[in-house]
């Protein structure tokens, strides 16, 4: 890492802080969620078929019918494999400013959503999807990086496990928790 990637870190990461969480917190499973937020990286082509996968998991195995995913392309280009398509979209390189700020329609659509459950597959590391995750408004957020006091759902994983087994993990405790409210209620 050079020394201008470490000044762009340390003014990112002091933009970051000043962004105020103005939002109503609520803990929601996928038993009670209508729209759910995704965002991570696509870095290759098999993340990109990840998250896809994700998401017609979370519609058929859920029946949640409003899941939008926000992948971000650190490139200026997309690739090939990364075309539109209904519920999914990205931003690249191109549309994040000097600090990793991003802007344009897909990230000002995303944010501007009022999510039941927001769920980050990137490692929490990623700068202009964190800029995404601080700005969302979404109800419950979901992660795995520990140092980052956004998420409202943390899943400790090692730094080595591999993300199939933290959407795993995640998924048995979106599963789990409150669910025996929705069971009383029945």
């Amino acid at each position: 890492m050079g020394v201008w990637q470490n000044i762009k870190d340390f003014f990112a990461e002091s933009k970051l802080r000043k962004i105020k969480q103005d939002r109503s917190r609520k803990v929601v499973n996928y038993h009670q969620a209508r729209d759910i937020g995704v965002i991570y990286p696509s870095e290759n082509e098999s993340m990109y078929i990840l998250a896809k996968h994700f998401v017609d998991y979370l519609k058929k195995e859920h029946g949640i019918s409003k899941v939008l995913a926000l992948g971000y392309i650190d490139a200026k280009e997309a690739p090939f494999y990364h075309a539109h398509v209904l519920m999914h979209d990205y931003f690249t390189a191109k549309e994040v400013n000097w600090f990793g700020y991003p802007s344009g329609q897909a990230v000002d659509s995303f944010v501007a959503r009022d999510f039941d459950i927001l769920i980050d597959l990137s490692d929490g590391n990623n700068i202009p999807l964190r800029f995404v995750l601080e700005r969302s408004h979404a109800r419950f957020k979901v992660g795995r990086n520990l140092q980052r006091e956004s998420y409202d759902l943390l899943i400790d994983m090692k730094e080595e496990s591999t993300l199939d087994l933290y959407i795993r993990q995640m998924n048995h405790y979106l599963n789990a928790i409150n669910h025996h409210e929705e069971r009383q209620r029945v």
